[in-house]
């Protein structure tokens, strides 16, 4: 079968927030850096441990995010997939019940409960008032398109979500255009 891809582009938010984060979290690394090489473990075990752990976070943050975010969707052998470094999340295509548009007002109610907000795009866990517990595979503010499926419920964000629920409906999918 062939792939079918559809793609995903960042927003200007995830991009500020990406070069913000990375220029702080590496500059406090290199910064830390520098102070380990003045002080001992023998003279200050609880500063040396600080600065050993500053040395490392940044970089363990930034590629912990970096592997876990969505670059594009794409659907193959049909599965619905989330494209990421560390491997694709796969939706069975059969097991979409619904898919839609939330509409206008539903960012302003998503609530992070476990996932990343800002730094290479918004992914993880999130909640939302009107439409529950969601996994969200985001890169930017808007476009949102809402999949219920046998497995819970997702926010993705394609560049043009009227061509992907389009195509999710010649599949056979159950597809509102607003689901608001």
């Amino acid at each position: 079968m062939n792939k079918i891809e559809f793609t995903t582009s960042w927003d200007l938010s995830p991009k500020l927030v990406t070069l913000a984060a990375a220029l702080a979290l590496c500059g406090v690394s290199v910064m830390s850096i520098k102070d380990i090489t003045a002080v001992s473990f023998s003279q200050s075990p609880v500063s040396f441990s600080l600065m050993v752990f500053a040395v490392i976070i940044g970089p363990v943050t930034l590629g912990c995010c970096f592997l876990f975010h969505p670059r594009n969707y794409y659907v193959e052998n049909g599965d619905l997939c989330i494209d990421r470094p560390c491997g694709a999340r796969r939706i069975p295509l059969t097991s979409i019940k619904s898919a839609g548009l939330p509409g206008p007002s539903f960012q302003r109610g998503i609530t992070r409960l476990f996932g990343v907000g800002g730094l290479f795009g918004y992914f993880g866990l999130f909640s939302h008032g009107k439409y529950g517990r969601f996994r969200m595979f985001a890169t930017r503010g808007g476009n949102h398109v809402f999949l219920k499926t046998d497995s819970g419920n997702f926010v993705l964000t394609p560049d043009s979500p009227r061509v992907f629920l389009s195509y999710l409906n010649s599949r056979g999918g159950k597809t509102d255009i607003d689901i608001a």
